[in-house]
């Protein structure tokens, strides 16, 4: 019996001495527990952070490209105002070369030699000069309000100068 009350003591120690290192590890285990939910806690936060500045970052990333965008419209609605108003200058000069420039005189080789401003100035200038010259013969020929008529009156009246010189020179013989 006797045996039998130390091998109980000794089975009675063992227990304990576990029942002892079952509770420190369980003690352990809830304090790795508790420190494992603090990180999850604080994972989850900076996931959320993270997660609220990629948002962020996504919805500006939508607003710069809807800018970008309006911006592209307006640079192309720029370029196309741009070619329109290239294709009118060109049909403009065109149209200046075969109604003013070449009727003037100005052949294709004289136009070449200077830049278009100066040659705009240039024919200019011959249709001044032309039109003064038309108001001296019509004042010569006492064509009243010559010097005065705008440039549609006095073409007109240059039209029935050679009928006024006829009368002129059936008058004077």
């Amino acid at each position: 019996m006797l045996a039998e009350a130390q091998s109980a003591s000794t089975s009675l120690a063992n227990a304990s001495s576990e029942l002892e290192a079952l509770r420190s590890a369980h003690k352990d285990m809830v304090s790795k527990l508790k420190e494992a939910e603090k990180k999850q806690e604080l994972a989850k936060k900076q996931l959320t952070e993270k997660n609220s500045e990629f948002i962020r970052e996504k919805a500006d990333l939508v607003e710069k490209r809807r800018k970008d965008s309006d911006t592209l419209k307006k640079l192309q609605e720029d370029v196309q105002h741009l070619r329109t108003y290239i294709r009118m200058a060109e049909q403009g000069w065109d149209r200046l070369n075969t109604d003013i420039m070449e009727p003037l005189g100005y052949d294709e080789a004289q136009r070449e030699l200077f830049p278009r401003d100066d040659l705009i100035q240039l024919a200019g200038d011959d249709c001044k000069d032309m039109i003064s010259a038309c108001r001296k013969i019509c004042h010569n020929l006492a064509i009243k309000d010559s010097r005065t008529c705008d440039v549609r009156e006095l073409i007109q009246r240059m039209d029935l100068l050679s009928e006024r010189i006829v009368d002129l020179q059936a008058s004077s013989a």
